[in-house]
């Protein structure tokens, strides 16, 4: 990936073909407390607060966009399944949906998906740890009367 290149930058930079199904594996997210940052600005006597992508979410989707354009860039269109193995990099306890926002928009961010309102079904699985974690991401294109394609 050039350096400096936005993960909204991905979709444009190599072409790809529309697939019925992809695998990819990301790096492993930052939790959601280090992804979303806020801030308040405002008036003081009517505060507004903000919430943005902070730089640990932000290097998240860099790294994302970097692994997906070495795996051929893919997108996908439609209705979808998606299927998050987890391997994290520790025995830690962790709640795995919070693990999936980041991962989702990144999905789109590259172009791989148009929006994650279009998952109509998804799924977490724990797996084996695995040195600095990684999410190996299965994504199908579905019927929208529920038979799979």
């Amino acid at each position: 990936m050039t350096v400096g290149m936005k993960a909204s930058q991905v979709a444009h930079a190599i072409p790809s073909d529309v697939v019925d199904r992809v695998t990819l594996v990301l790096p492993w997210p930052p939790s959601v407390n280090h992804y979303w940052m806020s801030r308040v600005g405002g008036p003081r006597n009517k505060p507004i607060v903000m919430r943005y992508i902070g730089p640990k979410g932000t290097e998240f989707r860099e790294r994302s966009a970097a692994a997906i354009i070495a795996q051929g860039s893919p997108r996908i269109e439609g209705r979808l399944a998606v299927m998050i193995a987890v391997h994290a990099p520790t025995l830690a306890k962790r709640d795995l949906d919070n693990l999936g926002k980041a991962a989702l928009d990144a999905l789109t961010a590259c172009g791989v998906i148009e929006d994650d309102s279009y998952i109509d079904l998804l799924r977490f699985r724990r797996r084996a740890v695995r040195p600095g974690g990684e999410l190996v991401v299965r994504i199908r294109r579905i019927d929208p009367q529920g038979e799979m394609f």
